[in-house]
């Protein structure tokens, strides 16, 4: 927020890290309340503020263009992260992982880990258009393409991707002009959603862990070796 260099000493009332899954602002003329909390899974639609955060609009606005940017460099680089419409989930949050190195597993492309989504768009939607996305457009490329169910109005589809990248699924779509309406990732590999509602979460099994990690195994090394070849 500002152009000058910037230090930064860490109070030790904030040197403890909270994860959050849930914000509640409360605005008016003057200014804004950030809550920052959790969701309490025993109770559903209580929230848990940790932390409290006042700013004034000037610095809310500047504060959300911030991240803005940051979420756009963010899905440049690793894909596009998809926020549950109707379920809130994330599969590859930290906060959902016991282990870091987990998330950095699942979302590295070199690993090539399936991620589903079911996914609502406008209009008939038809088999020679999920050839097309199987097939590649514009260099972008759906694993599996499943139609679930479609009529005149709209189309229910379960598409995968190994590699996620900017909104791959909404450019394809839109592309074959398709409009997006719904989207929501189910799973992540072998680790599904379920009947997870919102604000509820789940620890990883190692037995899971393990899954993955020996799935992917071979594939990986595979694509290693190509690279070095070239």
């Amino acid at each position: 927020m500002s152009e000058l260099p910037v230090k930064v000493k860490v109070q030790e009332s904030a040197s403890q890290v909270v994860y959050t899954d849930a914000v509640l602002i409360n605005g008016n003329p003057l200014g804004f309340v950030l809550n920052f909390g959790q969701w309490a899974p025993e109770e559903p639609g209580l929230v848990r503020v940790y932390s409290r955060v006042g700013m004034s609009p000037n610095h809310l606005k500047l504060l959300s263009q911030l991240l803005s940017q940051n979420v756009q460099a963010y899905e440049e680089r690793f894909g596009e992260m998809v926020v549950a419409e109707d379920r809130a989930a994330n599969l590859t949050h930290e906060k959902n992982s016991t282990d870091t190195r987990l998330a950095n597993y699942l979302t590295d492309p070199d690993n090539a880990i399936a991620r589903r989504y079911v996914v609502t768009v406008r209009g008939t939607f038809e088999d020679a258009e999920a050839e097309r996305m199987i097939a590649g457009i514009d260099g972008l490329r759906a694993s599996s393409v499943v139609i679930r169910k479609r009529s005149l109005r709209e189309t229910h589809l379960i598409i995968e991707l190994v590699e996620g990248k900017n909104r791959e699924i909404r450019r394809m779509l839109e592309a074959l002009g398709h409009p997006v309406t719904k989207l929501m990732r189910v799973a992540f590999g072998p680790i599904e959603l379920g009947g997870l509602q919102p604000g509820e979460w789940r620890d990883v099994g190692r037995a899971e862990i393990t899954e993955i990690t020996e799935a992917t195994e071979f594939t990986t090394k595979q694509r290693r070796e190509r690279r070095r070849t070239k």
